[in-house]
């Protein structure tokens, strides 16, 4: 027998979050949710508990401060279409400079040639989840939409941990349109 020494290394690998405001009767957007109105009219009530009156980042001490941090240990993107579009694809830039996996059917319209950190994925929610994973290394990627997050929990490759929301993983599977998301069975 011949004894064989195997030396591991321990690699850390992204994680998918999301991080999705939601009101007590389980909506993510106002009405009239569309380009030039993203979230919908009163939008900004449900990010009002993370800024200021002056609209500057809020960092409050315990858990809420944490999750501020993870926010802001973001290290790629996945979005989907419409709500790029929306966001004007964030200028190009979201979270200084890391890189922006639109996943969409369609190739994009020729304004997003302005912004080099974006790129359309049409292989798949896997696959763009996979891009920005490698893309993203030791940090987190960033899922932003509801449609997005409901295709990557039933893919398998939206990150879910230990203790987080039921309730939230549920409102995001109840129904292809968030605005119809009312109970949560």
């Amino acid at each position: 027998m011949k004894l064989v020494w195997i030396e591991t290394k321990e690699v850390i690998v992204a994680v998918s979050v999301l991080y999705m405001s939601m009101s007590l009767d389980g909506y993510i957007a106002g009405p009239n949710d569309e380009v030039g109105n993203a979230g919908g009219d009163g939008f900004d009530r449900l990010l009002s508990w993370a800024h200021t009156p002056g609209g500057e980042s809020l960092r409050s001490s315990g858990e809420g401060g944490q999750m501020m941090d993870e926010y802001q240990a973001t290290g790629a993107v996945l979005v989907g279409r419409r709500t790029a579009e929306q966001a004007d694809h964030y200028g190009g830039d979201h979270h200084g400079g890391v890189p922006i996996f639109v996943v969409s059917h369609r190739p994009p319209d020729p304004e997003v040639a302005n912004y080099p950190l974006v790129r359309y994925v049409s292989d798949g929610i896997e696959a763009a989840m996979a891009l920005a994973k490698t893309a993203a290394g030791d940090r987190n990627v960033l899922v932003h939409g509801a449609y997005t997050a409901q295709r990557a929990l039933e893919a398998g490759v939206q990150s879910v941990r230990p203790g987080q929301s039921s309730l939230a993983v549920a409102s995001l599977r109840c129904s292809r349109s968030a605005s119809l998301c009312r109970s949560f069975g």
